[in-house]
């Protein structure tokens, strides 16, 4: 997926979500449904997910 090409900072993933949500110029509250719709919503999560994923914290107590 194009969000998830490389490992980027989680910051971008959120100013890549922000860009599409500005370039939409969609005011609707229900934005989100149709990012959904078009998947970028799930990439997005993948995102996150992977993010904390390779962030993880690890306790040896």
């Amino acid at each position: 997926s194009r969000l998830c090409k490389s490992y980027q900072s989680f910051g971008t993933f959120l100013s890549e979500f922000q860009r599409l949500h500005n370039l939409s110029g969609i005011t609707d509250p229900k934005t989100l449904i149709s990012y959904m719709r078009n998947g970028v919503f799930s990439e997005l999560r993948t995102c996150i997910g992977q993010h904390q994923d390779i962030h993880k914290n690890y306790d040896f107590d």
